[in-house]
Formats: structure tokens, sequence, C-alpha cells
């Protein structure tokens, strides 16, 4: 099997490895060793423990003695337990290269991508800001001058973002981004009274809660 698995050093991480091992050992088609490798991906116990005698079955006439054919069967059992497709691995090894590059060299940016992407979950978020503490990245309060629908960084950190605020939703927020295009917000009553027709009262009280309007 050397030339099989010899790119992941010995072991079995590709499906494609296993319709090459069950057509070189077992004299497996390849159409025959897809129902192998599909039985296996999809992990259906019953078509593995069926297929299992007929590829020890097979191995014995390709030649092998059956002892190597039940342990080859044995290597192949346990494969289902992580294995995926080659192209998979290609794709996620490219991502995860390309992910650590941007984590590495442009950390907030990265960072802010990342929790843009999980607004809405509790759990996700703090665990990603407990880690840009750990990077010495501060987390800043919404600011209604500066922060934005998605996570947005300066000099002093990042900044939470206007949508992450309980009960503002999409619209309300790129009304109030429109309203603050036209020029920030001046004051305390300078927000009132340009925002009095964009938010009720429970939306102001959460930016008020949420530190957005102290600045």
């Amino acid at each position: 099997l050397k030339d099989i698995l010899e790119e992941t050093y010995g072991i079995i991480v590709f499906q494609e490895q296993i319709m090459l091992i069950a057509r070189k050992f077992a004299g497996y088609s390849l159409g025959q060793a897809d129902i192998l490798r599909r039985a296996i991906s999809k992990k259906k116990q019953e078509l593995i423990k069926s297929e299992r005698e007929k590829f020890i079955s097979c191995s014995i006439k390709n030649g092998y003695p059956e002892a190597k054919a039940k342990e080859i069967y044995d290597y192949i059992e346990k494969f289902a337990n992580y294995g995926f497709n080659k192209s998979h691995g290609v794709a996620y090894a490219m991502i995860a290269y390309q992910m650590a590059y941007l984590k590495t060299y442009y950390y907030k940016s990265f960072m802010c991508a990342l929790m843009t992407n999980n607004i809405g979950s509790i759990n996700s978020t703090i665990k990603y800001i407990m880690e840009c503490k750990k990077n010495k990245i501060d987390i800043l309060v919404p600011n209604i001058n500066k922060s934005n629908r998605v996570y947005v960084y300066d000099d002093k950190g990042l900044y939470y973002p206007l949508l992450g605020i309980n009960n503002l939703g999409e619209v309300v927020v790129n009304e109030l981004l429109i309203e603050r295009s036209k020029g920030l917000f001046e004051s305390y009553d300078d927000f009132v009274g340009r925002t009095s027709n964009i938010i009720n009262k429970k939306q102001f009280v959460n930016l008020v809660n949420a530190g957005a309007l102290d600045c």
C-alpha cells in the first residue's frame, strides 16, 4: 500500500485512498470500490460489515493471506471515524492557510470579519472578545459616531457594531447611518432631534444602555 499511502505518511486520510486500496488489494472495480467508499463515508454499519466479507474473500482470491486481509479491512473501518474526500481536504487546507496568514498579519481586520460573521451568537462573541483581550486588542462599546453595521476598528480597538444592539435591526441601523452621513451627531439633543422619527423609546434606551451615546 506504500504507493497509495505514502503522501499521507502511511495513514488513510482520503476517501479516494479507500477506493485505490480496494482495487489494488481486493481487485474491486472502481464502481465496487465506490460502494465501499460511500458506505464508510456515510457510516452505514450494516453495509460496512457486509462489505467486510466480500473484501476478505476477494483479497484471498487475489493471493493475500486471510489475516492480512482482515488487518487491512480493520484499517479501512477505522478511517470511517475521520476520513473525507481529497477535494475537501485541499479546499479546507487552502482556506485554513489563508485564514492563518490573515490572522497573523491583519489581526484586527481578521477579527472584525470573524466577529461580524457571528453577530447574534452570544457564545461566539464572548469567545472572540476574550481572544482579542488576550492579544491586547480592546473591544470598545458602540459609538454612535464611529460604529457601523459591522465591527470596525481604529488605533483604540474594535468598535462593537450597532447591529449587535438588541432591537435595532438592519433597517433602523441603516437609517441611522444615513442620517449620520449628513454630519456627525454633535450632542444628545442633536441626536434626539435628528432621530426621533427613526427610533422608538425602547431602541433609544438600548442605545443608551449599550454606551452608544456616551460620546
